[in-house]
């Protein structure tokens, strides 16, 4: 395989802008149902469990599922056609929606989604590890961990506005005849044909580096035997995203129906924390497990995941019992830099400890956990638990938190005691 001139070696920044636009793009287009909450309901009559299912589990279970063999192709195959391929069908699919017709519609065009977006994130991964060199990619890996939640906070602080402005568009006699969440659906898909134009024309497939992991050292006779450590791994690290989830289906409507905000207020302010708290973890956290040059690499991050998962598991069950907005987007600031920067460090962390051959694959179980079984799981269990049990999306929030911090301080705990056996 030819290494572009133009990109793998002189241009690899501007791969990962294009890999970081795509991935943004990817969220946008995931998470703009969860500002059509009310028109959806209305459209169709559906429940909020109904909602839970539409925005999380007809997505996620299609995108843990194929996730893997995507990752399998980003590990031995062209990564470039992947990527290629997975965005336009992702965006038809935003596309198509607009155009739904039952909730039914919306539910298969959602798996679509998530066949087309199964490929970006390992992929990406993967690619970074042949752009840049060992010693310089840490900071580009943790962008590209970070880039999903950009694009959640693109969605939240952009979307409410844009949603408005549909909603008035229509109201005034425009839009012909579509009804505004039709429109806003069809207006988020376009910016992803766009991107993926340019990346065709600009990106050329790399060459493939050849380099040893940092897990041990002793040497190791094969994947399956690190398989007792890497599960507890990718479990410690996914766990978190199902309260992640939970929050972005419901965060919105929670901030507009128990704090009083408007959608527009509620989506810029939610946009400002969603973006801030999950970036600074992935570039932070990671930067801190670097850091610790005394102790192997394997234990100190180990170390900074279990502890940051401690004490964001706390902000999350203290923020929503409170009773000004404020302090629940201030928690939910600190409580992401601490849990969702621990899930995109040990991400980060495959760059440098999985096996050169299972580095896509093993990106693409850890997003397994938390994309997959973390929408799979949490934005419908906060449903249920606000109807059935606790009455507030709040007081679901919260126990959402419980249940996500307990799986991943065990499963680190677990990860620990193996990584002594590598």
């Amino acid at each position: 395989m030819q290494v572009s001139a133009d990109i793998a070696p002189n241009r690899p920044w501007w791969a990962v802008t294009m890999l970081v636009g795509l991935l943004v793009m990817s969220l946008v287009d995931r998470v703009i149902l969860s500002l059509l909450v009310r028109p959806l309901r209305d459209s169709f009559e559906i429940s909020d469990v109904q909602f839970g299912l539409l925005f999380g589990t007809s997505f996620a279970i299609l995108y843990g599922v194929i996730g893997f063999p995507a990752a399998r192709i980003a590990d031995t195959g062209n990564r470039k056609r992947l990527i290629l391929y997975g965005a336009l069908l992702w965006a038809g699919c935003t596309l198509a929606s607009g155009f739904a017709q039952s909730f039914n519609q919306l539910l298969l065009l959602r798996a679509g989604l998530a066949l087309g977006e199964a490929a970006i994130f390992p992929a990406s991964h993967s690619l970074v590890a042949d752009l840049l060199p060992r010693e310089r990619r840490s900071l580009a890996a943790s962008i590209v961990a970070a880039a999903p939640f950009l694009g959640v906070a693109i969605t939240y602080m952009g979307g409410g506005v844009l949603v408005e402005a549909i909603e008035s568009h229509v109201a005034a006699g425009g839009g012909g005849g579509l009804e505004a969440w039709r429109l806003a659906l069809i207006l988020a898909s376009l910016p992803t044909f766009a991107l993926t134009l340019l990346f065709a024309a600009t990106f050329t497939e790399p060459a493939r580096r050849r380099e040893a992991p940092l897990i041990s050292d002793r040497p190791t006779t094969g994947i399956l035997t690190m398989v007792p450590f890497f599960l507890p791994l990718v479990v410690g690290a996914g766990a978190p995203m199902i309260i992640a989830a939970g929050y972005a289906a419901w965060a919105p409507e929670t901030l507009r129906t128990e704090y009083g905000l408007s959608l527009r207020a509620a989506g810029a302010w939610f946009g400002i924390v969603a973006a801030a708290g999950p970036i600074v973890g992935s570039l932070l956290l990671p930067e801190l497990v670097r850091r610790q040059k005394n102790r192997p690499f394997v234990e100190a991050l180990l170390r900074v995941c279990t502890v940051a998962v401690v004490l964001g598991m706390t902000i999350f069950i203290a923020a929503p019992l409170q009773p000004e907005p404020a302090v629940l987007l201030v928690g939910y600031l600190f409580g992401a830099i601490l849990m969702f920067g621990a899930y995109s460090t040990v991400i980060v962390s495959m760059q440098y400890i999985a096996p050169q051959s299972f580095r896509a694959t093993l990106v693409a179980s850890t997003t397994f956990i938390g994309s997959g079984i973390g929408l799979s799981v949490g934005p419908p269990l906060v449903a249920v638990l606000k109807e059935q049990f606790v009455g507030t999306y709040s007081d679901a929030l919260v126990w959402t938190a419980v249940l996500a911090g307990l799986i991943s301080i065990a499963a680190f705990l677990v990860a620990r005691r193996a990584s002594h056996n590598l």
